[in-house]
């Protein structure tokens, strides 16, 4: 195992691109927002746009399968919230107020990454970063980019991926059943 600064594990960090965004429209290509990861996945309910329909000018902010954005400006409590991007039908532009990290292949799979952005040892290093300000926080991408992460060997870390998977498919069934069971208690006393 190794402990790495973000930065020595990345291709970039970067913030997206400010593009106007048209609240009305659903037109064009669609662009990232920090509504998008709000709930730790990418919601493509809640994507933005701006009427582009040509892609020539945004090809370099266009997300790749792999991508991980993440919230640094927003209130304390989201702050540092991410989600991983595993798709490539789509094009979608990565839009300003959320950074984006895309992973050096041969040191880290992003989806460990992703695991690392629940735990909280990076909880921890966030609130040590964080600037607050009346109505939100943020942190800096050059603070962000110091976070420590240890990263053991791929092989390893593919093994933790597919067991924290399996857990999470059980955990999944276990609320649906406790859904069930929590309407039919309801059923019963009517």
């Amino acid at each position: 195992m190794k402990i790495y600064k973000l930065k020595d594990i990345s291709e970039f960090i970067r913030n997206g691109v400010t593009i106007k965004q048209d609240i009305s429209s659903k037109e064009g290509i669609p662009i990232t927002r920090i509504e998008t990861i709000s709930k730790g996945t990418i919601d493509f309910n809640k994507l933005g746009y701006a009427n582009i329909s040509k892609i020539e000018k945004y090809k370099e902010w266009l997300l790749k399968k792999g991508d991980i954005l993440i919230s640094h400006i927003n209130s304390e409590k989201h702050l540092g919230k991410s989600a991983i991007y595993l798709d490539n039908n789509y094009d979608i532009i990565h839009g300003m107020n959320l950074l984006c990290i895309r992973v050096i292949d041969k040191k880290v799979f992003p989806e460990y990454l992703q695991l690392f952005f629940k735990t909280n040892q990076y909880k921890k290093q966030i609130k040590k970063i964080t600037k607050k300000s009346v109505n939100q926080a943020s942190f800096s991408v050059n603070d962000f980019k110091e976070i420590l992460i240890t990263v053991p060997d791929l092989n390893i870390q593919e093994k933790i991926i597919k067991k924290i998977k399996v857990l999470e498919k059980i955990l999944e069934n276990n609320k649906l059943k406790l859904a069930y069971l929590s309407e039919l208690t309801k059923s019963l006393f009517t």
